[in-house]
């Protein structure tokens, strides 16, 4: 078997088998890319390489993102704001609707109170019509619609005229729920009743009073 001499394409030097360089004058030789198993083996290896999770905007593009960010903050803000203000005026407004609502329930029983007062006053009126005196203390409102009984004669006598009852109804108690104050004076000559009124007799004021015509 013969082999073909190999020479270096620059100087002619004599090559040596599988030489990747002249080593006269260190030429590549051209035979180098045919032989270079382990570069083209490289190529084919798949890459593990990743693409690059960083993302590199222009400053426009930046500009232009925050831009909607603040629009979308302010936003989220205004609706907020706007929220509460609803939340706000909703309890105000309902609160007030409550405060009418007590005003107007006061008013209509102190208007009931005053009702109820001037039909007690006309019926011990009525009384006085029929006796000749007013109820005394301790016989107070509920002769008015029940005839008292007394273990004394003398009154029984007295009270035989008794023609009720003068009221449709018993009205002893006011439309606070606490009790009309019936008080007579002179010895049943005169009388005077009255309600203490929506804070009872606690607060010591009298709210509302009528009294005989006597007085």
């Amino acid at each position: 078997m013969s082999f073909t001499e190999e020479r270096c394409e620059g100087c002619g030097s004599k090559l040596t088998p599988g030489a990747r360089y002249c080593l006269a004058c260190y030429r590549p030789i051209g035979t180098t890319r045919e032989t270079n198993v382990h570069g083209q083996s490289a190529v084919q290896i798949p890459t593990t390489r990743r693409p690059d999770p960083a993302i590199v905007f222009l400053p426009e593009v930046r500009e232009a993102m925050d831009r909607r960010k603040g629009r979308i903050k302010r936003a989220m803000i205004a609706a907020v704001a706007v929220t509460v203000f609803l939340a706000l005026g909703a309890t105000l407004w309902t609160r007030h609707v409550r405060q009418q609502a007590q005003a107007k329930k006061a008013v209509v029983r102190e208007e009931m109170a005053v009702h109820e007062l001037t039909m007690l006053k006309d019926s011990l009126e009525y009384f006085r019509a029929d006796i000749g005196r007013y109820p005394t203390t301790q016989e107070g409102l509920a002769c008015l619609t029940r005839r008292p009984v007394s273990p004394n004669p003398a009154i029984n006598q007295e009270l035989s005229n008794w023609s009720g009852p003068y009221l449709d109804g018993i009205f002893e108690v006011d439309p606070w729920g606490n009790d009309y104050i019936y008080q007579a004076q002179d010895g049943g000559r005169s009388f005077v009743l009255f309600s203490y009124g929506p804070e009872g007799e606690a607060s010591g004021r009298i709210s509302l009073r009528v009294q005989s015509d006597a007085n």
